[in-house]
């Protein structure tokens, strides 16, 4: 057992010095915090270093559908251009990224690091503009799988299924949705989620945001908050 712990350290290791991971929040559950403690002691090992690595080991394994991934290669072959994606592609190689096919599941990581090359390389590193990210996938989304919501009864019926959808692609995680008596507003709150960054949390955000838009909610407002292993989408609209 300890062997396998070695191992995942060893990958995560790896998958920090590719993703960097400097502008991303962790949340990691008590009881592997403990274990990774433990696991310093035994290695008689007592940096920071060790630390994050030994606790990125412990948290469970957490992966996104490949789908997802191929989602954001899609946005920047069509916002960039060929020449621009073709550059980015073989960045990701340079990083060891595997190849990604649509049905096969991906480690978070993998994931989060291909979000904050994306934000490097088109966004001056500024990750508030992956919404531009989710606001695309809501639109690639709305034109071909999830069609039929545009034409159903409205945002509110299509949050009703954004739970199961979410576990569709997220292989960890609970999402719940709250919406007013008064149908204009409403709370997405996504918890139990090993691993929250930044990244990630704003595609999300811009993918509901534009969600919202694309049923034709006008002035909508949007509030974020991220505390205590929760992220809470707030939206409201007139």
């Amino acid at each position: 057992m300890l062997h396998r712990w070695v191992q995942k350290c060893f990958f995560c290791s790896i998958v920090t010095d590719v993703g960097g991971f400097t502008n991303s929040v962790f949340y990691a559950k008590n009881e592997y915090k403990l274990l990774c403690l433990y696991f310093m002691i035994f290695l008689n090992e007592s940096n920071i270093f060790c630390y994050l690595i030994c606790e990125l080991a412990m948290i469970e394994e957490f992966s996104v559908k490949g789908a997802t991934i191929l989602s954001k290669y899609k946005y920047v072959e069509e916002q960039f251009g060929a020449e621009s994606y073709n550059v980015f592609l073989k960045k990701l190689r340079e990083k060891k990224i595997p190849m990604v096919f649509t049905a096969g599941w991906y480690p978070f990581l993998i994931f989060n690091s291909i979000l904050q090359q994306i934000s490097k390389e088109f966004f001056q590193g500024d990750v508030t503009k992956l919404e531009q990210v989710g606001a695309y996938s809501a639109r690639s989304s709305f034109g071909s799988l999830y069609r039929k919501f545009l034409n159903n009864n409205g945002f509110l019926s299509f949050l009703a299924r954004a739970p199961q959808l979410h576990k569709m692609f997220y292989s960890h995680g609970q999402m719940h949705i709250d919406t007013a008596e008064d149908g204009k507003s409403c709370r997405i709150t996504i918890q139990d989620q090993p691993v929250i960054t930044d990244e990630d949390t704003y595609v999300t955000a811009g993918f509901y945001k534009q969600s919202a838009m694309l049923h034709g909610i006008e002035k909508l407002q949007y509030n974020l908050k991220v505390k205590n292993g929760l992220v809470i989408h707030a939206l409201s609209w007139v």
